[in-house]
């Protein structure tokens, strides 16, 4: 499905996550490296444009993150994909939910409701995507 959708250009993900994947070796590893040209979308222009922004955000001590949060969410793939998704207009899909007084860690739903970035969870793309998956 992810595939038929990615040819669609309806889902896509980023070579951040794509390293972040492929730094074991278990199934999800190898398919992310046999998926790799097509599905991980390179950074562009628009994506590194807004960078400043969004690390000025995570480093505003209004937000009440501990530094360790503030440094994990720029190092990992979460800050690239929220990056992403804000440069081009695009609707971000995460497991993670929106969080309420939490400092040691920063959530992207946190984010995107900050930047008024759409976002939605797996469960919540499949059913606006109408995915059917029929076992025959």
């Amino acid at each position: 499905w992810l595939i038929v959708k990615n040819n669609e250009e309806t889902v896509f993900s980023i070579e951040a996550v794509y390293e972040e994947l492929t730094n074991s070796t278990d199934s999800l590893s190898t398919w992310a490296k046999s998926n790799k040209d097509n599905f991980f979308l390179p950074p562009n222009p628009p994506m590194l444009s807004v960078f400043p922004q969004v690390s000025q955000w995570a480093m505003d001590p209004n937000n009440q993150y501990t530094n360790g949060a503030r440094e994990e969410f720029l190092d990992v793939a979460d800050y690239f994909l929220v990056c992403y998704a804000l440069a081009n207009n695009m609707t971000l899909v995460t497991h993670e939910r929106l969080a309420a007084n939490i400092t040691k860690r920063i959530k992207i739903p946190n984010v995107c409701v900050d930047f008024q970035i759409p976002y939605m969870g797996p469960f919540e793309m499949l059913r606006q995507e109408q995915a059917s998956f029929i076992l025959g």
